[in-house]
């Protein structure tokens, strides 16, 4: 009887034990927790930029938070934030990491930014870039953007941007035409060049074809045959949209290559560098025509005859 006796007490004593452990190691985790919430990682007020992407989660932006050495913890960031239920937005943020963790989340979950980070793309028209700047929140009225843009199609030149949060209209346009100045600063690019370039820069669907393109409209040019470009007609009509046929003749637009010789008298989109250069770098060869197969082959022809029989064998 003494045996079950001492056994039940030797059971009570490692159950109190284990039990103490538990909350001695609890205790000492939320101590920790509450040390590393309320203690910033430094002491420096100098702002630190930091972005967080589209789709990040918690814990991958908390990690970066620690390799940025904003916070100490990259467990106690995700665990705070997750047991407050915060949704931590995209964006650009200036953080110093003399700030504690409570803060830091709370502006991260604020959204706010100072700074917003935009990519514009290749061949947009400036009604385009107007439209992804007001559908990102970044200007309240289009309209103002493209005013702000008159006579400066081509000119936008397409890259990414940091803008501050407070940009206007004229400054985002301003901040775009001064990088298409520096970045074709040693190229000595004509309006001409970059017409040709805009038009090549809408008609390639990838770099391997646009020194192609840009020698067949040279040869078109050097012999004033009317270019047909499909892409001026739909700058024409405010779209990308494929050209009807009808359009091709009934489009009374200088944009319109199938009605008027030479070049439009301005750039149809915002080309890239890629484009530009291949219009000043044109290939030489002897083709006049071309199209763009179903599997995306750019097929050139020599003459009308040859490009209708291309028409019916790649155009399936």
């Amino acid at each position: 009887m003494s045996n079950i006796i001492n056994g039940v007490i030797l059971f009570k004593k490692i159950l109190l034990i284990i039990l103490l452990a538990v909350l001695l190691t609890f205790g000492g985790l939320f101590l920790f927790y509450r040390i590393i919430v309320n203690h910033p990682a430094g002491n420096s007020d100098e702002n630190m930029s930091f972005e967080i992407l589209t789709g990040q989660g918690t814990m991958e932006i908390a990690n970066n938070l620690k390799q940025a050495k904003i916070i100490k913890s990259a467990w106690v960031f995700g665990y705070y934030s997750i047991s407050h239920s915060m949704s931590l937005k995209p964006g650009i943020y200036y953080l110093k990491n003399n700030m504690k963790i409570p803060e830091i989340a709370d502006q991260i979950s604020q959204g706010n930014i100072q700074e917003y980070k935009i990519t514009t793309i290749e061949g947009w028209r400036i009604t385009e870039i107007a439209d992804y700047l007001f559908k990102n929140g970044i200007i309240n009225v289009k309209d103002k953007f493209i005013k702000a843009a008159e006579g400066k199609e081509g000119y936008l030149f397409p890259d990414t941007y940091r803008l501050a949060i407070d940009v206007t209209p004229e400054e985002i346009v301003q901040k775009m035409l001064d990088n298409y100045t520096q970045r074709t600063k040693d190229l000595n690019v004509t309006k001409e060049d970059l017409i040709l370039a805009s038009i090549v820069e809408r008609e390639a669907k990838n770099d391997q074809q646009r020194n192609d393109i840009a020698g067949v409209f040279a040869n078109r040019l050097k012999i004033d045959m009317k270019l047909e470009s499909c892409p001026t007609v739909s700058f024409a009509k405010n779209t990308w949209s494929a050209p009807t046929a009808a359009d091709l003749e009934m489009v009374d637009s200088p944009y319109n290559t199938y009605k008027y010789n030479g070049l439009p008298p301005g750039p149809i989109c915002n080309p890239g560098l890629a484009s530009i250069k291949a219009a000043q770098n044109p290939n030489q060869h002897n083709y006049y025509y071309f199209l763009n197969a179903t599997n995306g082959d750019l097929i050139m022809s020599k003459n009308l005859d040859e490009h209708n029989v291309n028409k019916a064998k790649y155009l399936k």
